[in-house]
């Protein structure tokens, strides 16, 4: 794949990686964090389970709960479902023309429609919860064996979770810290 990370500086000592999101990016992993994170797991035989994601205004942690469910995913969602760019590098997005793509952005569209701070000064805001609930929908609904942390302010990383409801006839997605 590719991958991001250098196998090359991975020894017995290695537990985890990590990498840093710039402040044109958005804060949470991407999808192609997860698959970089999945197929390191595999290839480690489990050495690397996490990987950390640092941002200014939020901090997350990817873990591979389960590789054989991340094999299956891959397998039922190879890597041909990452976006490209012109020069055949990946974007860190799903290709929105594959059926996952197609999925997992029109659970972002609505939970960026339903946000009330779309389109206002806080827009930006509103596109990062969008974000966010799309790559947890993402992880769960796919089964990719891989779960998102998300640092509170006391410090603790505590699981994502995915949620919808419905309100006059308008479907909300949103993700939450499990408690």
């Amino acid at each position: 794949m590719g991958a991001p990370y250098s196998s090359a500086n991975i020894n017995s000592n290695t537990v985890a990686i990590g990498h840093d999101h710039d402040a044109s990016s958005f804060p949470q992993p991407s999808p192609y964090d997860i698959y970089s994170l999945g197929e390191l797991a595999v290839s480690t035989n489990g050495q690397i389970t996490m990987d950390y994601t640092v941002f200014a205004s939020a901090d997350y942690v990817l873990v591979v709960t389960d590789r054989n469910q991340f094999n299956t995913f891959l397998t039922n969602n190879p890597e041909s479902n990452l976006e490209k760019d012109s020069g055949g590098n990946y974007t860190g997005d799903l290709d929105p023309n594959s059926n996952i793509g197609k999925d997992v952005q029109a659970i972002g569209q609505a939970a960026y429609n339903a946000d009330p701070r779309a389109g206002t000064s806080n827009d930006k805001l509103a596109e990062i919860d969008a974000n966010e609930a799309s790559l947890v929908y993402l992880l769960s609904t796919y089964g990719t064996g891989i779960t998102l942390l998300k640092k509170d302010s006391s410090g603790q990383y505590k699981a994502m979770h995915f949620s919808s409801s419905t309100v006059n006839g308008v479907n909300t997605y949103s993700s939450s810290p499990c408690n």
